[in-house]
């Protein structure tokens, strides 16, 4: 690597990334230490490479973050250049202080720097793919480019999910380099958890799809909305984790009309459980809560009034509402062959839908139509749909002779039990 003595100090970026990383060879090393004694400016880059390094050091050595920065010196000098006074050159003819004690100087600068040489090497192999890493899962579930672009269209669904991920959602990641250090050190427990999944997932690839979903994050920093595109992709794959895998093992199948088509369903169907169960307004509850009450609530007894006509009428309503979400649920796998509607909702829906607001019923009518009595029966009947935990309680309330007839049966039999006493009861 060569260079001239006259070469401005913007140029040295490159060569003094080589020297702190021991790639420039001794002739190359011995030229700019010679300038290095003389000018003050380029001992002033050191020290400012110096705290660079002394903040990527505060990140925590732990198995979870030793290879978490993956950067390039480059960066952090460019920064520095653009955010920071440049330093005034010394003239060593002009200067008072005598070379002897500038030489000095700087040989004790110099062996600082390069004791944090071997220290940087790792670090420097670690923050440049970070960005790449926090996008992985929705590259993966995108997978073209024109995908992330259609859906970044859906901006009010990815505005509600951003509330609903707020505290798991990965933030932008700072191109600055030192600003990246304290980025890191403000990510909560979720995002730090989620963060190294993703890392995770990212080693885990094979080079040719790393090599497809770089070239997909590069034409994404490329574009205008650049920041928009990337949190859509990173919803999109929070998104899908919500998700059973089979559904993720369907969709690396589709083509990219019906990948968008389906991520688009996704994403506003998740949006619109989430709106109605937290952020619908008051007045809207209220129709919402008399509609059911009036209209769903009967139209599902009806349906299932087969299998539960000899229970107790709250025991009924709850075995039916269950029995319904579990029924939709299955209907909106992709895998599920019947994407039928149910035969009541053409007569109910109209009574709620002139009810809501124009902002509730510009959610609801982004949700297939398939999906659409899911996501009001998820918020109708949040308090009734059986749990792990309330399963659980169930259990604890049963007779202990009841219990031992549990714990000696098959698993699968017994979820099945008290979700639906019909599959069976204790004798």
């Amino acid at each position: 690597m060569s260079f001239s003595p006259n070469q401005k100090i913007e140029e040295f970026d490159e060569l003094l990334t080589a020297y702190l990383d021991g790639e420039l060879s001794p002739a190359e090393s011995s030229v700019l230490e010679g300038r290095l004694v003389n000018e003050a400016a380029l001992r002033t880059r050191l020290a400012e490479l110096r705290k660079t390094y002394d903040l990527l050091d505060e990140i925590q050595d732990t198995p979870h973050n030793q290879r978490f920065t993956r950067s390039t010196l480059e960066l952090v000098v460019r920064d520095i250049t653009a955010t920071q006074p440049q330093p005034v050159i010394v003239n060593p003819k002009t200067s008072r202080w005598p070379l002897w004690l500038l030489a000095a100087a700087c040989s004790i600068g110099v062996g600082i720097a390069l004791g944090f040489t071997s220290h940087y090497a790792r670090l420097n192999a670690e923050l440049g793919d970070l960005v790449l890493a926090a996008n992985i899962s929705g590259l993966a579930d995108t997978y073209e480019f024109p995908v992330v672009m259609e859906i970044a269209k859906e901006k009010k669904a990815l505005q509600i999910l951003r509330k609903q991920f707020s505290d798991s959602l990965i933030p932008p990641v700072p191109k600055n380099l030192t600003e990246r250090a304290y980025w890191y050190k403000s990510l909560n427990a979720f995002q730090q958890s989620r963060l190294e999944s993703e890392r995770e997932q990212l080693r885990s690839l094979n080079s040719s799809l790393t090599d497809r979903f770089s070239a997909m994050q590069q034409r994404i920093e490329s574009e205008p909305n650049a920041e928009e595109l990337q949190e859509a992709t990173r919803i999109v794959g929070m998104v899908m984790d919500q998700i059973p895998n089979a559904e993720r093992l369907y969709l690396e199948k589709l083509s990219i009309e019906n990948r968008i088509q389906y991520l688009k369903e996704q994403i506003n169907r998740l949006a619109a459980i989430y709106y109605f169960s937290h952020m619908i307004s008051s007045e809207d509850t209220q129709h919402l809560k008399l509609w059911g009450e009036e209209m769903f609530i009967p139209a599902i007894k009806e349906l299932y009034a087969a299998f539960y006509q000899n229970r107790e009428e709250a025991r009924f309503v709850n075995l039916a509402v269950n029995r319904f979400v579990r029924q939709s649920n299955e209907k909106s796998s992709r895998a599920s062959e019947d994407h039928s509607t149910y035969p009541f909702q053409d007569l109910i829906m109209p009574m709620l839908v002139e009810k809501l607001s124009p902002e509730a019923n510009e959610v609801l009518k982004q949700v297939r139509k398939e999906y659409q009595l899911e996501v009001l029966a998820k918020s109708l009947f949040e308090d009734r749909l059986v749990s792990e935990s309330s399963m659980m309680a169930e259990y604890e309330r049963t007779k202990a002779s009841f219990r031992e007839f549990f714990d000696l049966s098959d698993p699968n039999r017994m979820r099945g039990f008290f979700r639906d006493p019909r599959v069976g009861t204790p004798k």
